[in-house]
This record gives structure tokens, sequence and C-alpha cells, in this order.
């Protein structure tokens, strides 16, 4: 531990985090006899802009070269070749640490402390970013998957462990060694935790927005709701509960207390139809775009949060 504090001498722990990040992702180190390691990462052609950003967020604090060309021959391409941007650094005790940390022999592994230390939102945005993919179909989402296939299956399994302990992301192995999110709600709360940082380059791995999945809804519509008490008025009262939501508070607090939550800790035992209006389904809407949860959910926990403030379900507006 001591030697992890050596280094925070020589590099901020929120940049050693990054430089983790990469390494997770794209990034390596050299490993030569007798040499000292130095960092390399390297994406294709049409990722320069996310390989500068990455470039300039670390250069004031490890010493990098700036980004080069590269021109491969590649006969998997029409074109003959494959292009692409990289980064080498110089020499420095940071990636003598890391060098220590991520590499046995020749082979890299997972540092699991160093990782639990220092891996941040930003540092996780990173990897994805490198090395994440988010499967679409239809317009839906359906997986996250961050490659680790390069590591073993005992590593992925503690990096698991790792994930749900420091970021509460339940993550599992699929038959590729890679680590996936399927759930919607998991899906949700992890762009939650990384969309702040994704570069502009990389909005191909950001989930669709509103614009894109081309939400419309009826000037009224009728629909059910499941909820944990029984309302007396069932359209009066649930228009001044979603009267009273704040989108943004809302989100907040699904994502800081409830977003481990299970349907059926809501015990949603009453049903309810209710006719609302559009900008009521909207409201509704923008709250379920971010967290991948149901109109119940959102107005059962909104009961739960009032009757926290001491008010009754006809007292929320």
């Amino acid at each position: 531990m001591n030697e992890f504090h050596d280094i925070l001498k020589y590099i901020p722990v929120y940049q050693l985090g990054l430089i983790n990040g990469k390494l997770l992702g794209d990034g390596s180190l050299t490993i030569e006899i007798n040499k000292s390691p130095r960092l390399r990462f390297q994406h294709r052609y049409k990722d320069k802009d996310w390989c500068f950003y990455c470039y300039r967020s670390l250069k004031d604090f490890v010493p990098l070269t700036q980004p080069k060309y590269k021109r491969d021959k590649d006969s998997r391409v029409s074109i003959g070749f494959s292009e692409s941007v990289y980064v080498q650094s110089k020499t420095s005790v940071v990636f003598n640490y890391l060098k220590e940390k991520w590499y046995k022999g020749r082979v890299k592994v997972i540092p699991i402390d160093i990782l639990q230390l220092t891996l941040t939102p930003e540092a996780l945005a990173w990897w994805f970013q490198d090395d994440g993919y988010l499967l679409k179909k239809g317009g839906i989402v359906k997986k996250i998957i961050l490659s680790t296939d390069n590591f073993s299956p005992t590593e992925n399994n503690l990096l698991i462990e790792m994930m749900k302990d420091k970021f509460k992301l339940q993550f599992s192995l699929d038959g590729q060694n890679r680590l996936c999110i399927y759930d919607k709600r998991q899906i949700m709360y992890f762009f939650h935790l990384v969309k702040d940082y994704l570069h502009p380059s990389m909005m191909r791995k950001q989930i669709p927005t509103c614009s894109e999945t081309g939400l419309i809804f009826p000037h009224k519509k009728r629909t059910s709701v499941y909820l944990p008490i029984k309302l007396q008025k069932p359209t009066k009262e649930i228009k001044e509960l979603i009267h009273s939501i704040t989108p943004e508070i809302f989100i907040k607090i699904w994502f800081e207390d409830y977003q481990l939550i299970t349907p059926n800790h809501l015990e949603w035992q009453f049903a309810h139809q209710v006719t609302l209006t559009n900008e009521e389904l909207l409201k509704i809407s923008s709250i379920q775009r971010e967290t991948g949860i149901t109109m119940s959910e959102i107005l059962s926990i909104s009961i739960i949060e009032a009757r926290k403030k001491g008010l009754s379900s006809g007292q929320t507006s």
C-alpha cells in the first residue's frame, strides 16, 4: 500500500485511474528485455478524435508523444490497407509501477487491488469507449459488452465482483469470456454513470435519444397502473402524483436509493385504470428513458417518497 501512495507523488490518483481504464481497453505497456516500459494506445483513424482527446487528458501528467498516423497493409479490407493513429510515451516511474501491477512476464493480468483504488466512472467510460460494445436490435438496446476475453475467467470473475462492489453494476460472463450486462435497468444505470464522459466521436455507443426513437403519444391514453395501495379516486390522485414529480430529482433518487430494488419489493397489489394526457405521459416517459423502469414503478416509488415526507397519497400535489 505504501508503494501505491508513493506513486501518487508523481501522478494524481484520478489520472492514474484514467490510465488504468486505458489499460483495461486499448492501452498496453511495451515489455522489452533490459528496457523500461512505455505506454502505448492505438485507435483506428476514424476514432482519431478520441485518440487525441485521451492524449490531451494525460499529457500533462505523464510524458506522451503526440499522436502519429500509421498505415498498414491489410488484405481484409478492399483498399488493401488500414489506417490508425497511435500514441507512445517516453519512460516514467509511473509506467515502471504499472508494469509490476499489470504484467506477469509478458502476459497482461488484472490488478484488482489497484483498480479498486483508482477506477472512477470516467475511467470506466474510457474502458467502454476503447473496448466496449452496445448491442442494439431494431433501435432497442439489448446488452452492453466489455471485451475481456484476453483475461482468464478467474480474473474476469474478480472484475465482476469489483464492479458490483464499486459501482453496483451486475455483469456476467458470456460464452466468449466477455463481461456483459443484459438487464435493462442495469444498462440504464451503466449509462447514468458514464454518459457525461462519452466523447462526441463515440456517440455511436450511446443509447438512442427520444428524437432517435421517434416517441409519439396520443392526446390522451387510458392505461393500467399497479400500486402498493388502493386509491379512492385513481385518476385524480395519480394526476396529482405525476404533477408532484420533478424528473431530475426522481432520477437522482432512483439511482442513489432504489436502483437495486426488484419489482417484488414494491408489492403491487392494486390495479387502477386511469386516463392520462400527452403531457403527463411524456413526463413519465422522460424518467423511463433514463431509468428503464415502468410507470407503475415510478408512481410506487413516488408514493414511498411522499410517505417518507409524512404525506398521504392525496396530499402529493
